[in-house]
């Protein structure tokens, strides 16, 4: 099946690139759309991978404006596929990701943008986030951790991945998510991002993480998903000074927690 695409708006490159990957029906769309409208910053972009042709969904993006450019993939491509598309045409200096159930705070990009235009350093970055419900009530707040990112990658992940901010070229760079494994492909992907420049999180919650019945099914992880993941702690372990078996052992705590 080949896929199809349809692109609309200016030339002008915007600052920031917003990242999603979409498979209908996605309930929760048009609040995950209408959150990136209401940034306070107008210099976006945002780039969308459509697993299948759901209409909803088409409908949803036609009517979203301007900005706003997708690529529609065959029917299960997969959500890493479909944010490996809307990478490679970002335009935007920093990518911005959003899952299409979550939504951002007005201030999100905003705070972000200062961040990564004050340190020439940042790779990655990533803030807390309000948890809330399928009715979009807020029941509590995710917290993340602010120090020693790199090492406490090397046991679980410290990213809520709807809450990160990338420099796109260099996530390019690197080949984006994983198309090849079924478990961990964002943290496989903040693993390679953590050899090349700084990570931090925002104390603050700039983003509300939905929780819902859907995400209650677990995935077994492949052997392969294992193997790479386990590459990748150990090429950081490496830059970090950390003996390798130890990165081995993290390794395997985590695989138990999948």
């Amino acid at each position: 099946m080949s896929s199809h695409s349809t692109e609309r708006g200016s030339t002008d490159s915007p600052l920031v690139s917003v990242i999603m990957a979409v498979r209908g029906p996605a309930p929760w769309l048009q609040e995950a759309l209408e959150s990136i409208a209401n940034q306070t910053i107008e210099s976006w972009e945002l780039r969308v991978g459509v697993d299948g042709q759901d209409p909803d969904v088409i409908q949803a993006l036609e009517e979203f404006g301007s900005k706003v450019r997708w690529e529609v993939l065959p029917t299960g491509s997969g959500a890493s596929a479909c944010r490996n598309v809307a990478l490679a045409g970002a335009q935007g200096k920093y990518s911005a990701v959003i899952d299409s159930d979550d939504t951002w705070h007005n201030e999100h990009l905003s705070q972000h943008l200062d961040a990564f235009e004050r340190s020439g350093s940042l790779a990655l970055r990533g803030t807390r986030a309000s948890l809330m419900n399928e009715r979009s009530k807020v029941v509590g707040t995710l917290k993340v951790p602010s120090r020693f990112l790199a090492p406490r990658l090397l046991l679980r992940n410290v990213f809520i991945h709807s809450s990160v901010m990338h420099r796109t070229d260099l996530a390019r760079d690197l080949g984006g998510y994983s198309a090849d494994i079924n478990v961990g492909e964002d943290l496989a992907l903040w693993l390679c991002l953590a050899r090349f420049g700084q990570l931090e999180n925002a104390a603050e919650p700039f983003v509300s993480y939905r929780y819902h019945s859907s995400q209650l099914s677990r995935v077994k992880m492949t052997s392969r998903s294992a193997e790479k993941i386990l590459q990748q702690r150990r090429l950081l372990a490496q830059q970090l000074h950390i003996p390798g078996y130890l990165a081995h052992q993290f390794h395997k705590v985590w695989g138990r927690w999948q």
